[in-house]
């Protein structure tokens, strides 16, 4: 009689442990830093095959830097980046007119947080979904 009651109890405790594993969640903010590689546009799941021609790196910093394969350099732009729990920002200096612009996307990381999916908040575009796989 007394070894159901134990059983009962630690059973309850593997079963609130299990729980807590699965609601721990990965911040935002690390699962972005990497190198970013785009393999399809579109929009919403309407969406084709697109072939890399750059990289988008993010770094801890809020840094964003795009690799060129063309010319085998970073371009010059400058680009700071925030993520929260539902948007990412990207903010983009432009010296020439001495103007910061800011592109909003919705934000969702997938397949074991190896992809990555960005569609424009308030911009209208020719394509305003993105999809890219990490490359490192």
């Amino acid at each position: 009689m007394i070894m159901k009651p134990i059983t009962l109890i630690f059973s309850i405790l593997f079963l609130i442990g299990c729980e807590k594993e699965k609601s721990i969640s990965i911040d935002p903010n690390t699962l972005i830093q990497g190198k970013w590689e785009i393999v399809a546009i579109g929009n919403g799941d309407d969406l084709e095959p697109y072939p890399a021609n750059e990289y988008i790196e993010y770094y801890q910093d809020s840094l964003v830097r795009i690799f060129d394969y063309e010319t085998d350099t970073f371009r010059l732009t400058f680009i700071k980046y925030e993520i929260d729990n539902s948007l990412l920002y990207e903010k983009t200096y432009y010296p020439s007119i001495d103007e910061t612009w800011t592109t909003k996307y919705y934000y969702t990381f997938f397949n074991e947080n190896q992809k990555l999916r960005l569609d424009y908040k308030d911009q209208a575009a020719i394509f305003n979904t993105f999809i890219y796989k990490k490359i490192n």
